[in-house]
């Protein structure tokens, strides 16, 4: 299902009609478990019905995987630094974050985490994913969209290639007045792409699609090598009945730009053929 790509993504009390499945009265998911969906492949996690208390937790580790193509398939700005290493090059695709391009090293990779947000490398946090067994590089920077706060930005280095293959922003809030921030970063997000024209394949660019599970596709575009950005969106609403006619505010918005080098053949670890 899509919707109007010149629309906005409302506070919930303006947008029943846009996302009611999301943010409608009927709605009973919880904050927690809403938000463990965005973690694609781990089923197990998803069964999951955590105490509220222990959302940061369940965020934190939800958001590190690899994007892969059937994560992807299921659908069909931050506003450019005046800094002129991290001004994309309109007719290049999709080739990165900033300065962070694929095929760097770590090394290149964290002088370009130097170069774009003037963070040390003690500021550089380094994970291992349990599962795709791929190097993480994380950091936390403030407002790369306005005064938008703090966001996460991962680093994700392939298995076999040791050199980028995706990057992650997240963005998340917890409560109703910084959930407004957050959807007002994934407006200014998809404006942005969407201006980008010559970034992506005409006919690859989705804006504003509804998912089966409730988050919104706010952008997804692929360039002609196949390599993709993709913003999704996430909304949890409050449980408490509505006191008027309007939605309930939410409680909780996770938002998580992504930039992926290869959606289809994804460098991670592979269960080998007849191992179960």
């Amino acid at each position: 299902m899509l919707y109007p790509s010149s629309g906005t993504i409302s506070p919930p009390e303006r947008c029943r009609s846009f996302c009611p499945n999301i943010v409608g009265v009927k709605e009973k998911r919880t904050l927690p478990h809403f938000f463990v969906l965005l973690h694609q492949g781990n089923d197990s996690m998803a069964r999951r019905k955590p105490k509220s208390n222990r959302i940061v937790g369940i965020l934190a580790a939800a958001w590190l995987g690899v994007i892969s193509h059937a994560a992807i398939g299921q659908a069909p700005a931050p506003k450019p630094s005046t800094d002129q290493t991290s001004k994309p090059d309109p007719n290049s695709g999709i080739d990165g974050f900033r300065s962070a391009k694929f095929g760097m090293t770590e090394a290149q990779v964290r002088e370009a985490i130097r170069a774009d947000f003037k963070l040390a490398d003690a500021a550089i946090k380094v994970t291992k994913h349990p599962v795709e067994q791929t190097r993480v590089l994380q950091v936390v920077v403030r407002d790369l969209v306005g005064s938008s706060g703090e966001a996460q930005v991962a680093y994700v280095l392939g298995v076999k290639s040791k050199t980028l293959i995706q990057v992650n922003v997240l963005w998340t809030a917890a409560d109703s007045a910084a959930a407004e921030t957050v959807m007002g970063v994934a407006n200014a997000l998809r404006d942005y792409f969407q201006a980008e024209v010559s970034r992506f394949k005409k006919d690859s660019v989705t804006a504003n699609a509804r998912l089966p599970d409730g988050r919104i596709v706010v952008f997804r575009g692929a360039d002609e090598k196949g390599r993709v950005i993709e913003l999704i969106l996430a909304v949890a609403p409050s449980s408490a009945p509505a006191a008027g006619p309007a939605a309930p505010r939410p409680v909780g918005v996770q938002l998580r730009l992504t930039y992926v080098l290869s959606p289809e053949n994804p460098d991670i670890h592979r269960i080998r053929p007849g191992n179960f």
